[in-house]
């Protein structure tokens, strides 16, 4: 017990311990020429509820600092079990 505040406490947290599945593997949606502009597609996405990450933003924001003038193309990642939701999203948004 929280001698503060009264909570109880425990003595450690307990994990369940799950193998990955592979609806937890990330595959590439899209791909852009652009850091920005994948940034943008990841954005539509996680605002129809798909998680999204595009490889090379920092902490998941666009770096304004950045030019995108010497990037190779980006890709635009979602789970597998997000995939088919997800090429569907960026269709109808016409990011692809």
């Amino acid at each position: 017990m929280c001698s503060k505040c009264g909570v109880s406490l425990v003595d450690a947290l307990t994990r369940k311990a799950t193998a990955p599945s592979d609806s937890d593997e990330f595959v590439t949606v899209a791909t852009f020429r652009n850091l920005f502009d994948a940034s943008i597609a990841r954005g539509a996405l996680e605002s129809d509820g798909v998680p999204a990450l595009v490889p090379g933003e920092i902490n998941g924001s666009f770096a304004l600092n950045r030019s995108g003038a010497h990037e190779a193309w980006v890709e635009l990642k979602v789970r597998l079990s997000d995939r088919d939701r997800a090429v569907q999203l960026l269709r109808e948004a016409g990011h692809t």
